[in-house]
């Protein structure tokens, strides 16, 4: 079963779209019906909508009336058709006459957000005349966007911030590996030593005088243990201080991040968060006091 049931031709649905519009912001409009068709003609030829045709006449749905709907009251607003076209596959479940793989703007997610990114952009293809009759709308939207901005590269920072104290975090792990294995080392050697002066201790001087090869061929063992147990703890003591001239760097560049991340969150604060709330303010103002020049405030 479609979700659309009632259909209107051409006149009809120009009708039924002006009724909703008045319905909707209190105003009455008219709107040609090549407008209409011109609106769909274009919607169809880029593939982004299409409305089912009976005898080559195009028969209107609600699904039709809420886009023309949307684009009448973006026109109102001075918005180019371009920009309109691009959220509207976005916004709406549109009808497709041809497959078509979609590209990936259309695919994210509408939010409320992207009207006022799209709307930031529609902005600048705007004349001077009506940019100028959108100052407060302008100037809010600029802030916004170099605000996110700002806010983006303070979370890259707080990533990249992250990023250092793990590798930091592992390099004091291979750290206190080396100093135990260290340690470990450091005991054996003086075990051994302790074993040696006891067994030199126990000789007699007759024992000492008149030892045989055997004797010889001990200490020959005993030092070459010795001496591979000191190349062992030289090349810790090489690892270590690699590791430790890393984590000193690694420090350092923690330090630089969150200097930058300071001064970053200040600006935010201070250049854009606060100007912001101050020009949603003054749009607020500005609103009303066009609202209430057309008699249409509440107040």
């Amino acid at each position: 079963m479609e979700k659309y049931i009632k259909r209107w031709s051409l006149s009809e649905f120009s009708k039924e779209l002006l009724s909703r519009f008045s319905l909707k912001t209190g105003k009455e409009e008219k709107v040609h019906n090549n407008t209409v068709t011109n609106w769909f003609n274009s919607l169809e030829s880029q593939n982004i909508h299409y409305v089912p045709k009976s005898d080559e006449i195009r028969q209107f749905d609600e699904l039709d009336l809420e886009i023309a709907l949307f684009i009448m009251e973006m026109r109102k607003e001075n918005w180019q058709l371009d920009a309109i076209f691009k959220i509207i596959p976005r916004k709406f479940d549109v009808r497709l006459q041809e497959p078509r793989v979609m590209t990936e703007e259309e695919t994210k997610p509408y939010q409320e957000g992207d009207l006022l990114e799209a709307f930031y952009q529609n902005l600048k293809q705007m004349d001077e005349r009506n940019r100028s009759q959108n100052l407060g709308i302008i100037n809010y939207l600029e802030l916004n966007n170099k605000r996110s901005n700002k806010l983006s590269e303070l979370q890259s920072l707080q990533l990249e911030k992250k990023d250092l104290q793990i590798d930091l975090t592992q390099l004091e792990n291979k750290l206190d590996n080396v100093d135990l294995r260290k340690e470990y080392l450091e005991i054996l050697s003086l075990k051994q030593k302790s074993e040696n002066v006891g067994r030199t201790k126990n000789k007699g001087f007759f024992a000492k005088l008149f030892s045989g090869p055997d004797s010889d061929q001990e200490e020959e063992i005993e030092s070459d243990v010795s001496t591979e147990q000191s190349d062992k703890l030289s090349k810790l003591d090489e690892q270590r201080n690699n590791l430790l001239s890393k984590m000193a760097h690694i420090k350092r560049e923690i330090e630089n991040k969150e200097k930058q991340i300071s001064v970053l969150s200040k600006e935010v604060e201070s250049d854009y968060s606060q100007p912001l709330v101050k020009a949603k303010e003054k749009l607020l103002i500005e609103t009303q006091e066009k609202l209430f020049e057309k008699g249409e405030s509440d107040i």
